[in-house]
């Protein structure tokens, strides 16, 4: 079985995190991105995603800048993707 790159994974968690974000509880807890996606630790959040009690990581693909945005507390959900 072929094994697949970073980056097609990276992509293929950008798609379906941004689809099913407000349809479960926890579509994605930092402990599996963190593991599954290649990515950038954000000192800060970007203004149009930053919130009180969040934290936020970076991924490029695809030519754009991904940013998701994770509760800060409890199971550390993803609770937002924004990409620029």
């Amino acid at each position: 079985m072929a094994s697949l790159s970073p980056w097609h994974v990276a992509f293929s968690v950008i798609a379906l995190v941004s689809q099913v974000v407000s349809a479960a509880a926890c579509p994605m807890p930092y402990e599996k991105f963190e593991a599954a996606v290649p990515h950038l630790d954000l000192n800060s959040c970007p203004s149009p995603v930053a919130q009180n009690n969040v934290f936020c990581r970076s991924s490029v693909a695809n030519d754009e800048v991904h940013v998701f945005v994770f509760e800060d507390s409890g199971d550390r959900c993803l609770v937002a993707v924004e990409s620029f």
